[in-house]
């Protein structure tokens, strides 16, 4: 039995959507880590060649994917891996976890791995994730099942226009143009919110935390920026054919960057602050709604207007009925159980 993973890394210098594989096997013969000495390569992780092959069949992949190479890396990743004695650990396989017995759970320790995989970037993980069913099949893990449903959220913020132009400057310092997602809806905020809860510890694994580390900010984060790259490759790939021009040929190089791939904006710095500045004037009666790196905690500590209709109670020794009563509450976007009546606030 094979189990396919797929995590996106947020990466400072290069993001992208890392895929690997396990095959579970007898770890009879099998080398353990040693708690001591240098990171040892997991037991069951697929071989590149194995991990094309193991994709094909399943459809993840098409012979026409495979014709340019995927970008082979390795990875660390933090698991959960059983203590044989004071060094030697081996890793669990991802499959077993929710089987594994009270006395052996009690051996669990968080343990580094080295695997190897497929990075995609963000074009060639539209692709990929477009073949990702998403009911819970054997082969698909936790995380790579959380990522298909955030990217069929993407489509679904696309195709109502919930995404808007902008610029960004990255490390090389150079300023790229991008499209940013727009959540000012209530049913988008409150989607955002509820993936931040439920999003998979094995998520973080890649980023060398464990569950201890984990909070809600880093996981909308980690969220947005995979929202924000893959909403911004879609768009640019469906307007690639569209030729955009204007009359103030300052703006004319940031117009055409935003149906290319990325390259940074060529014009003068006079011209990038003017359009800059256009942009924020623009974009700020929204501006609190727009998916950016200054907007990291678009979804944390809202709540919205909640109307409660009691119906009368009648009181005793009254034949008369009392009137319906309209009550108003402030209700969290992320819990819909916690509300606040208007007597408290006011």
């Amino acid at each position: 039995m094979s189990i396919i993973h797929g995590n996106w890394i947020a990466d400072v210098d290069d993001n992208s959507f890392f895929v690997w594989g396990e095959n579970w096997r007898s770890l009879v013969n099998a080398d353990s880590s040693d708690r001591n000495h240098q990171l040892a390569s997991h037991p069951f992780c697929l071989e590149y060649s194995d991990l094309l092959s193991v994709l094909r069949e399943l459809k993840l992949v098409s012979a026409k994917d495979l014709v340019k190479p995927f970008s082979s890396q390795s990875k660390t990743i933090n698991i959960p891996s059983i203590k044989q004695s004071k060094k030697e650990i081996l890793p669990i396989f991802s499959q077993n976890l929710s089987t594994l017995e009270i006395e052996t759970k009690q051996k669990i320790v968080w343990h580094d791995w080295q695997i190897s995989g497929v990075a995609l970037t963000p074009q060639e993980a539209i692709k990929f994730l477009q073949s990702v069913p998403l009911n819970n099949l054997d082969y698909l893990s936790s995380e790579l099942s959380f990522w298909a449903h955030i990217y069929r959220w993407s489509l679904d913020l696309i195709i109502k226009g919930k995404f808007i132009p902008g610029i960004e400057q990255k490390k090389d310092q150079n300023s790229y143009s991008i499209w940013h997602p727009l959540l000012d809806s209530e049913i988008d905020r409150t989607r955002l919110a509820k993936f931040s809860q439920i999003i998979p510890p094995a998520c973080f694994a890649y980023q060398n935390e464990t569950g201890e580390k984990i909070n809600r900010a880093k996981a909308q984060e980690l969220l947005l920026d995979f929202l924000v790259k893959i909403i911004d490759a879609q768009v640019k790939e469906r307007i690639s054919n569209i030729s955009f021009s204007s009359k103030n040929l300052a703006v004319t190089p940031w117009l055409r960057s935003l149906s290319t791939a990325p390259s940074p904006i060529e014009t003068e710095s006079k011209n990038l602050n003017r359009l800059q500045n256009a942009l924020y004037n623009w974009s700020l009666p929204f501006k609190e709604y727009i998916v950016n790196e200054h907007n990291k905690n678009l979804a944390q500590n809202r709540y919205r207007l909640a109307l409660s209709l009691e119906p009368p109670v009648q009181k005793k020794n009254s034949k008369e009925q009392g009137d319906w009563s309209l009550k108003y509450y402030l209700q969290a976007l992320d819990n819909p159980e916690f509300i606040i009546d208007a007597e408290t606030i006011w």
